[in-house]
């Protein structure tokens, strides 16, 4: 039997498991998708997206996404099966050939510092995004914002497209970007800040905060919690204010007690502010004050704050 939540994993995909379906923005790379709207049968590896059509079986959606041909499709999808990954008494487990390109410091030689105008859009600073290695594409207009490991070792990077298109790329292909924090390498050790948006990790280090990381989205896997503890003593989980935040933060404060968590306080700025105060949901629209706020009033519990 095929493990298709394994198939999306390897092929980069961020994905939701819903009963018998894993649901994400839709992975044709010419629909910009900027909410969920395509799924993935776990059982039978169909998949359809309800915005645009894109739709097929699995080893359709492996060929468009790796860009090979309908033989290595098909063994791509085969050797994902879900009863070698348990492990089968009958026959021997062959080891999984890795068959991603190599990346190295020279990968990135085709990409440039980012423009003035996107970093001042952004309120980052030309030095933070230079210290968290923050990169430009300017064919395709896209951040590059790189998976390194707490040593600092390049595995790959993201490609993050602006102006409203929202299309996300990992690469290379099949990169697990549950295994990396973003600016891990660079964060001081004390105390850590953990946003959701890499970007917003620059824009803390902009405003003076150098102990942020990012898990690239609003989940955090256990590998993640992992180097959290490892690298912090004591951890602000600063996810973006809206229900996936809330979500991921309440399961954070029941399960993540390696070291001290508290939460970013989005109510620090907005006590007597006036009715058209500029509401913010993650830290990368904040000034440096309201940055500063947010953390230094850090509470035990959302909970807190309703």
């Amino acid at each position: 039997m095929i493990d298709v939540l394994r198939v999306l994993a390897d092929l980069g995909i961020d994905y939701r498991v819903s009963g018998d379906e894993a649901t994400a923005c839709c992975p044709n790379p010419k629909h910009h998708d900027r909410s969920p709207s395509w799924s993935v049968n776990l059982d039978s590896g169909k998949h359809n997206c309800l915005s645009c059509g894109f739709c097929g079986p699995l080893v359709r959606l492996v060929r468009t996404l790796r860009n090979v041909g309908e033989d290595q499709a098909e063994l791509y999808v085969r050797t994902r099966s879900s009863s070698r990954l348990r492990g089968s008494p009958d026959r021997e487990e062959a080891p999984e050939r890795d068959d991603r390109p190599r990346v190295t410091e020279a990968s990135l030689a085709l990409f440039t510092d980012p423009p003035r105008r996107e970093l001042e859009r952004r309120m980052i600073y030309a030095d933070a995004a230079a210290q968290l290695g923050i990169l430009w594409d300017a064919d395709e207009r896209a951040w590059i914002l790189p998976f390194r490991d707490a040593a600092g070792k390049l595995h790959g990077w993201q490609a993050k497209e602006t102006r409203g298109k929202k299309l996300v790329r990992n690469h290379p292909t099949g990169i697990k970007k549950s295994e990396f924090l973003f600016g891990l390498h660079a964060a001081d050790p004390g105390t850590g800040v953990l946003v959701e948006s890499p970007l917003d990790t620059a824009r803390l280090r902009s405003a003076g905060v150098r102990g942020g990381v990012a898990s690239y989205g609003v989940r955090v896997s256990r590998v993640q919690r992992g180097l959290l503890a490892a690298h912090f003593d004591r951890v602000i989980a600063a996810l973006d204010d809206d229900r996936a935040g809330w979500e991921v933060s309440e399961q954070l404060r029941k399960e993540f007690h390696s070291v001290p968590l508290s939460f970013f306080n989005y109510d620090a700025v907005s006590y007597d502010a006036p009715a058209d105060v500029v509401y913010h949901k993650d830290p990368g629209t904040m000034s440096d004050f309201e940055i500063e706020a947010c953390i230094e009033q850090a509470i035990p519990s959302l909970l807190a704050r309703f």
